[in-house]
């Protein structure tokens, strides 16, 4: 998605014109959308979710792990 706008503001001269304002504020918008023909992005979102269960499981490794103290 990319989004940008612009302002400006002009006046007339009452001599030169009618003394008006005109102030424009034009805006513009895209968005663009690529199929995953070939499961890519499907893919890569299921990697990410399996290394994010193995980070959890090491982290219940080591909270459930017999604390070591050593007496030095």
């Amino acid at each position: 998605l990319e989004a940008s706008g612009t302002g400006s503001r002009s006046r007339s001269r009452k001599e030169a014109g009618t003394g008006m304002t005109i102030c424009l504020y034009p805006v513009n918008f895209d968005a663009g959308w690529e199929p995953d023909i070939f499961g890519s992005v499907r893919r890569s979102m299921e990697a990410a979710e399996a290394d994010l269960r193995a980070i959890q499981e090491d982290l219940r490794d080591v909270l459930v792990s017999p604390a070591r103290i050593s007496a030095g």
